[in-house]
């Protein structure tokens, strides 16, 4: 099963749980076990989206990658995240920091 889920950024640190359900309990029921985790920032978007992980401070100068921004309207390639036969990855493992209403799109493939 595919799944996709839209994030809107709020200017501060997120988990990319909160695309699912916000304030959802890490590991809860919502926080499915993941294969594969795809992240898109929106063709309409104007800045930088920051990604890191879990329980890190995520900053312009503190992050694992940048989601870079849309220089057409025809959004950059999008960064998966996984791919592996074991181990699973959850949303509530990454943070995300953007600018207020910008949007971060998210797919997932669960186990």
């Amino acid at each position: 099963m595919f799944a996709h889920y839209d994030l809107t950024l709020d200017a501060s640190i997120q988990s990319l749980l909160d695309a699912v359900s916000p304030g959802s309990a890490v590991g809860g029921v919502n926080d499915v076990p993941c294969r594969s985790i795809i992240l898109q920032a929106d063709d309409g978007n104007s800045n930088l989206i920051f990604v890191g992980g879990a329980n890190q401070d995520v900053s312009a100068s503190s992050h694992a990658f940048q989601l870079a921004i849309p220089v057409t309207s025809i959004p950059e390639e999008p960064r998966t995240i996984g791919g592996f036969d074991t181990g699973p990855l959850r949303l509530s493992d990454f943070r995300v920091l953007g600018t207020n209403a910008e949007v971060l799109h998210i797919g997932i493939i669960p186990y």
